[in-house]
């Protein structure tokens, strides 16, 4: 007599179910990357937003912006720069950063904006903010205060230069 099992082997078993957790872990891996790559364009479209709230402000006062030390998304003191605008400014999607420092360092993701009354007399600023699939390290990263340059290792640094020239972000850094 000639009986045949119907069913799978245990080595079939493990080989399907193997599969299935390599095809997981490519999937996971690719929605990670596809939420830091939307994350970072978020972060780039607020940035746009803030200089121009910020440009909006500087027409309506004789060319000077609003005049602080660092304010920082992640804490109580960017309140203090939406009252100035007038407006409600976005804040970066992780919004994570140390609560006492208001500018933001590498691994902080917050924005950060300071523009002091002795730095050309009120008429430039920086604003920061970190990316998470780039390093802010490019050749034309930062702005020209009165007198010097004002740069950062792995931030993004944008803003109104000395010249009156708007810096936009220089997205030649290198990849995280």
């Amino acid at each position: 007599m000639n009986i045949k099992s119907k069913g799978f082997t245990l080595i079939e078993l493990l080989v399907v179910v193997a599969i299935i957790g390599i095809l997981a872990t490519v999937v996971l891996t690719s929605l990670s990357n596809a939420r830091e790559r939307a994350r970072d364009a978020k972060r780039l479209n607020d940035v746009k937003t803030i200089q121009t709230a910020l440009e909006m402000y500087a027409n309506d006062n004789g060319g000077r912006y609003p005049t602080t030390n660092w304010v920082g998304s992640h804490n109580s003191s960017w309140s203090s720069l939406e009252t100035a605008l007038g407006i409600t400014l976005p804040v970066d999607p992780l919004n994570s950063g140390n609560g006492n420092n208001a500018s933001a360092r590498d691994g902080d993701y917050v924005y950060s904006y300071r523009a002091h009354s002795i730095y050309c007399n009120g008429r430039v600023y920086q604003l920061i903010f970190n990316l998470e699939g780039k390093n802010g390290d490019g050749d034309n990263n930062g702005v020209m205060f009165c007198p010097s340059f004002q740069g950062s290792d792995t931030a993004f640094i944008v803003g109104m230069n000395a010249d009156g020239s708007l810096t936009t972000p220089d997205l030649s850094g290198t990849p995280k």
